[in-house]
C-alpha cells in the first residue's frame, strides 16, 4: 500500500512529486532542512483525528479514520518531535507510522511504517541513511545511501511541516523530502491561492486555500489551512468533470496538556 494522502490520512500523503522549477510564475521558496522559512517554527503538540470520505453525486461515504499524536521528547541528548500515526482504511487495513525528527530543523532521525502488506524503516546518522523496505510480492530492499545534508522524512510537508511555513497571499514553495519507498529525494510543491472562510466542526474559520498539485493521475489536491492556528482543516482531491472527490476532514484536535 502506497501512502497517498487520503489513504494515510494525516501522514498522508506522498503528494505527487514535481520539480521546483514547475512553479515559474512567481518566486518559489525552496525548502530544505535548515531553510530560513522554518527557523523558529514549532509544530503544535497534541492529538488529531482526521476522517476520510469519498463524495459521489453529493453523497459522502466514510472510508478511513486517522489518529495522529505529536509529542516532544529526547533522542540521545537532543530534543526531538515524535509523530505517531494510526490509519484505519475502509476494509480495516491498518497502517502504523512513527517518525522522529530533530526539533531544531525537522530533519529525519528515524521513521518506520508498518501496514498489512508493506513496511519500511529508515534511520540517519552523520552523512548516511540506512534502512529497509518491504513491498508486496517483492524482495526486501536494503537502503545504504550517503547524505550530503539532512532530509525531511517522506510526506514531511504534510500535515505537520507546511503549516509551519510563512504562508501568505501568493506564497509558493517547493519542498524537498526523502521517499523511503523510492529510496530517493523527491519534491512536492504548494501554492497559496487565496483566502476562504469555511465551516469546521460547526465554526466558521478563515483559511488559506492551498493548491497542493497533482495527488495522483487526473486528481489535484486542495488544502484549507486555518490562518489562526495553522491546522489543516480540510483536503479535497478532485478530478475533472462530475467524478468522485476524495476528502479528509479534521474532526477533532486535542492540544497536549
Amino acid at each position: 500500500m502506497r501512502h497517498y494522502w487520503m489513504h494515510a490520512g494525516a501522514t498522508l500523503f506522498l503528494s505527487i512529486l514535481s520539480s521546483p522549477f514547475q512553479l515559474q510564475a512567481q518566486a518559489v521558496d525552496t525548502v530544505r532542512v535548515g531553510s530560513r522559512s522554518l527557523l523558529g517554527s514549532r509544530p503544535e503538540l497534541g492529538t488529531s483525528r482526521v476522517e476520510g470520505f469519498v463524495r459521489v453525486d453529493g453523497s459522502e461515504t466514510l472510508t478511513s479514520v486517522t489518529t495522529q499524536r505529536v509529542t516532544a521528547g529526547l533522542w540521545g541528548e537532543g530534543e526531538v518531535v515524535v509523530i505517531e500515526t494510526v490509519h484505519v482504511g475502509e476494509e480495516g487495513d491498518t497502517t502504523n507510522s512513527a517518525a522522529v525528527v530533530r526539533a531544531a530543523d525537522f530533519s529525519l532521525l528515524h521513521h518506520r511504517v508498518k501496514a498489512e502488506r508493506d513496511s519500511a524503516a529508515v534511520s540517519t546518522t552523520a552523512g548516511s541513511l540506512t534502512g529497509w523496505v518491504v513491498l508486496p510480492d517483492e524482495p526486501v530492499t536494503l537502503l545504504d545511501l550517503p547524505l550530503s545534508m539532512g532530509v525531511f522524512p517522506v510526506a514531511g510537508q504534510v500535515p505537520w511541516l507546511f503549516p509551519l511555513l510563512p504562508l501568505s497571499e501568493g506564497y509558493a514553495a517547493a519542498i524537498s523530502h526523502f521517499s523511503q519507498w523510492e529510496g530517493v529525494e523527491e519534491w512536492s510543491t504548494i501554492r497559496v491561492l487565496g483566502s476562504e472562510r469555511i465551516e469546521s466542526s460547526g465554526v466558521a474559520r478563515d483559511c488559506w486555500r492551498i493548491d497542493g498539485g497533482e495527488l495522483f493521475p487526473g486528481f489535484r489536491i486542495t488544502y484549507w489551512v486555518d490562518k489562526e492556528n495553522r491546522r489543516i482543516l480540510l483536503g479535497v482531491a478532485s478530478g475533472e468533470g462530475s467524478g468522485p472527490e476524495y476528502l479528509a476532514r479534521l474532526v477533532r484536535f486535542d492540544p497536549a496538556i
